[in-house]
Parts: structure tokens; C-alpha cells; sequence
């Protein structure tokens, strides 16, 4: 009777790992792509699954399906990768995914903070600026120059090879006043301004 709770025991266990991290999986996540997520997966060369849906939470804990990908997905020789553009996902908010593989189980969850970039190109919020402050911009390049400029023309602080999607104020000590700033990208493809005030 001991061997078989033993035994049971091991396979819930193994069911629930394989469930939680299918071997067929070899890449998923996420990322902001301006005002939408762009899910990817990669699965395993070798590996098929027959359909499978990407899910979506606000809490992590409770999911829909937002896409439904139809037929067998995977190819024997090569890993195949696949995308999905969630084009409404919840303003300045935690988003969860993952990825509902049939009998195979589930992906991992990921998560992304998204944050509605504005017409002007980013984000800052609160506005006037205090050390919680953040701004949000599209950084595709993930190599992006910020430059500080006091309304009397002073750079008044530079951050180079910024390769997130933000930035803080938490460690900045600014002067009360209007500030403009440039975000611009490593290979000048890319180019926003902006300004703040701090009271």
C-alpha cells in the first residue's frame, strides 16, 4: 500500500512538472512592440503538438484564450518559431501569457508590464516628476541616449546605452522646474522628445 502512494506520489509530481514545462518548448516569451505584446514560442525540433491556444491573466491565476492556432504545429529537422501580436492588452498593468499545448500540458507563464506609449512617443507618469516616477518609450533597437536639459539650456544629466523599455527617476535629484529631454536611439533611427516638470 506504501509503494503504491510512493508511486502515485512520483507521478503526480512528474505529471505536474511535465505540465508546467512541456520538453516540446524550447523558447517562450514576450515583449511591448509600441502599443502591443508580441508572444513568441519556439518548439523543439523533433517535437509536435496538434493545435494549441495562448491564454491570457491579469492575476496569473486565472486565464482565456486569446488565440486559437489551428493543425499541427512543430517540424521534425529544426526548431520551428512561431508569433502572435496581442493587439489588447490592459494599460499600465502586469500581463500574464502562456501557451496551452493539448495533452502536452502548459508553457511556463510569462509576464510584461505594459504601458500605453501616448501619440508623442512615451510615457511619464506620475507628472510633475517625484522619485516614483517612470518613463516608458519604445526602445526596438534596445540601445537608447537620454539627455536632460534644464529650461535655461544646461544638460543637466545623460544616460547612454539604455536597453530597456524605461526609465526611473528614483536615483535623479532635480532642481524644481520645467526639464525637456531627447531619447534618441544608438543609430539615430529613432528620436523622441518630451518634457517634465519638477516641483
Amino acid at each position: 500500500m506504501r509503494r503504491i502512494a510512493i508511486i502515485f506520489v512520483l507521478f503526480f509530481l512528474t505529471t505536474t512538472l511535465q505540465a508546467q514545462n512541456p520538453l516540446l518548448i524550447a523558447n517562450f516569451g514576450v515583449q511591448q512592440v509600441n502599443n502591443n505584446i508580441l508572444v513568441s514560442w519556439e518548439i523543439r525540433a523533433g517535437n509536435q503538438c496538434l493545435g494549441l491556444q495562448i491564454e491570457h491573466s491579469i492575476d496569473s491565476l486565472n486565464f482565456v484564450s486569446i488565440y486559437d492556432f489551428q493543425g499541427i504545429c512543430g517540424a521534425g529537422s529544426s526548431n520551428e518559431k512561431y508569433d502572435f501580436l496581442h493587439a489588447n492588452p490592459i494599460s499600465n498593468s502586469k500581463n500574464y501569457y502562456r501557451l496551452k499545448l493539448g495533452n502536452d500540458g502548459y508553457s511556463n507563464i510569462s509576464s510584461i508590464k505594459f504601458v500605453k506609449i501616448e501619440v508623442a512617443g512615451y510615457s511619464l507618469f506620475p507628472n510633475p516628476v517625484a522619485s516614483s516616477s517612470k518613463l516608458y518609450f519604445s526602445n526596438t533597437n534596445k540601445s537608447m541616449s537620454l539627455t536632460i536639459i534644464s529650461s535655461s539650456g544646461a544638460e543637466v544629466y545623460k544616460a547612454v546605452n539604455i536597453e530597456d523599455s524605461e526609465f526611473s527617476f528614483r536615483n535623479l535629484f532635480l532642481s524644481p522646474g520645467v526639464y525637456l529631454f531627447t531619447l534618441i536611439s544608438d543609430n539615430g533611427s529613432s528620436k523622441i522628445n518630451g518634457k517634465f516638470i519638477v516641483q
